[in-house]
């Protein structure tokens, strides 16, 4: 299925609103929704994504959640700020792994 532009925008939107709710399960859901759209969003889109995952509780959990199936294509599109953030989120969890 293709979206336009608009379509993107809303659904993103819905997304991102889920995001910012409390529930852990349904946060994580949204997020990995998110990761399917990656491929979709302009640069605004992920400097939004990045911003709503700022200080969440569970913020690295929800970066690895978000980048897992697209790392290798998005990281073209991911500027170093945010890059870094992918990479501490995962290595964060081969710390906690190995503990």
């Amino acid at each position: 299925m293709k979206l336009n532009e608009t379509q993107i925008d809303s659904v993103f939107t819905c997304l991102i609103n889920g995001i910012k709710g409390n529930n852990e399960k349904n946060r994580k859901l949204y997020t990995k929704s998110i990761g399917y759209l990656l491929m979709k969003l302009n640069k605004k889109h992920l400097d939004d994504v990045f911003e709503c995952l700022n200080g969440l509780k569970n913020e690295n959990g929800c970066i690895r959640v978000l980048c897992e199936k697209s790392l290798k294509t998005m990281s073209t599109k991911l500027n170093d700020k945010q890059l870094d953030r992918v990479f501490s989120a995962f290595i964060h969890e081969l710390k906690d792994t190995n503990q």
